[in-house]
C-alpha cells in the first residue's frame, strides 16, 4: 500500500511521526487486503494537532479525522482507529451470513442422494430377509 504523509502548518516534522503512520496503516492493510492508497495529513494549529487520513482501495474509499489533541502522535492513533472501525463496519456489511457457494449446496445434495441410495440398498436387503 502507498502511503503519503503530510504535515500542514509546521516548519519541522518529525520522521518518527513518519514512520509511525506507516506502521498504523501497514497493519490496517495487512487485515484489509484491497487497500492501495493512504494520505495523512498532520496539521498543528492554536487549538491543537488535528490528523486526516484518506483510505483508497478497491471499492473503498474512506475518510476519518481526529478531535484536536495536544500531540501528534495522539491525533494520528485517533484518526487510525476511527477508520479501523469504518473498516470493520464497511466489510461486516459486505459479508453474507447465512449464505452458501453453489458448490457447497451441489455437494451437500450429492450427498444426500448417496446417502439415500444406501438407505435403499438397505430397504430391500430388510426385506429380502423377511
Amino acid at each position: 500500500m502507498d502511503v503519503i504523509v503530510s504535515a500542514r502548518h509546521m516548519t519541522k516534522f518529525p520522521s518518527s511521526m513518519k514512520t509511525e503512520a506507516e506502521d498504523l496503516l501497514g497493519r490496517m492493510s495487512s487485515k484489509f487486503p484491497k487497500l492501495t492508497k493512504a494520505e495523512v495529513v498532520m496539521d498543528r494549529t492554536k487549538h491543537g494537532c488535528h490528523a486526516e487520513i484518506v483510505l483508497h482501495g478497491k471499492g473503498i474509499n474512506l475518510e476519518a479525522e481526529s478531535d484536536h489533541v495536544n500531540n501528534l502522535y495522539e491525533a494520528v492513533h485517533q484518526a487510525a482507529d476511527r477508520l479501523e472501525k469504518q473498516l470493520s463496519k464497511k466489510y461486516g456489511r459486505k459479508k453474507r451470513h447465512n449464505s452458501r457457494h453453489l458448490g457447497e449446496l451441489e455437494v451437500e445434495i450429492l450427498n444426500i442422494n448417496y446417502e439415500m441410495s444406501e438407505y435403499d440398498i438397505e430397504l430391500e436387503e430388510l426385506e429380502e430377509a423377511l
